[in-house]
């Protein structure tokens, strides 16, 4: 057990020492304990169970095709996106 405050510092300068390690990466990171849900909010989710950031999914798969038709990279965040817990494993 980690007396007092120890444990808060710890963690603190854990996340602190992750989050320097992702700018070294080029990683955008958020710090969403007070997300705002909306389609202009913080993730630009509507719910905390919209467990895809859609928007940003949908960005980078036009980014990474640029020649693909608008239809085609849609089809494509369907399939991401699409619910898998009822799929069966064989």
């Amino acid at each position: 057990m980690i007396p007092g405050n120890a444990g808060a510092r710890i963690g603190q300068g854990l996340e602190k020492a992750k989050a320097a390690i992702e700018r070294e990466l080029g990683w955008q990171t958020v710090l969403a304990m007070e997300e705002v849900f909306d389609a202009n909010g913080t993730l630009a989710r509507e719910t905390s169970g919209e467990v895809m950031l859609v928007a940003r999914l949908y960005a980078a798969l036009q980014r990474l095709n640029p020649t693909l038709a608008p239809e085609a990279i849609a089809a494509g965040v369907d399939e991401l996106t699409r619910d898998r817990s009822a799929s069966r494993v064989r």
